[in-house]
């Protein structure tokens, strides 16, 4: 997976994943018909709460990366 969280970052685990998604998307490295990780995969692949990547998804959704 091409996901990852820097511990020592100034950004949320939230804000550093949707950031790393949206530039996926943008870069056409992830393209439409695509399937994502579920949110349990990535939660555990990452070492995330569920919540948190349900609400990730959530924001990415509602920005229009994500139908």
């Amino acid at each position: 997976m091409e996901l990852s969280l820097d511990k020592n970052s100034l950004l949320s685990p939230n804000e550093q994943i949707s950031q790393q998604i949206k530039l996926l998307i943008e870069d056409r490295k992830w393209l439409p018909g695509n399937l994502l990780p579920t949110v349990k995969e990535l939660a555990k692949s990452l070492k995330l709460n569920y919540n948190t990547v349900a609400v990730i998804y959530r924001g990415l959704e509602r920005e229009g990366y994500l139908i």
